[in-house]
């Protein structure tokens, strides 16, 4: 019988490998032309390091606090790089490839 901790380790294995097949993964941080951006920094800090952006999307309901997905084409990077804000403030940082 597996113990708990062999049966999560065995999910964790194929929750990744199914982000990695989607071609979409996160990531800590990202090097933008203007600098570093992290988890964290404020959207026009975003902006200002990473130019302006190529999509936009708020993803919350009115009644609830602002979620906006921001795309960025980065330089000399086939992915978009997507930046997920709450409130202002970056909460996930995703790479989507081909």
């Amino acid at each position: 019988m597996r113990s708990f901790y062999q049966v999560s380790l065995l999910f964790i294995s194929i929750i990744s490998s199914a982000i990695v097949v989607a071609g979409t993964y996160t990531v800590t941080n990202v090097k933008c032309e203007g600098g570093w951006v992290t988890r964290e920094d404020d959207k026009l800090v975003v902006i200002s390091k990473c130019g302006s952006p190529v999509l936009s999307d708020v993803v919350s309901g009115d009644d609830e606090t602002k979620v906006e997905r921001v795309g960025f084409q980065l330089e000399n990077e086939k992915q978009i790089t997507i930046f997920t804000f709450k409130a202002g403030k970056v909460v996930l940082i995703e790479k989507i490839s081909d």
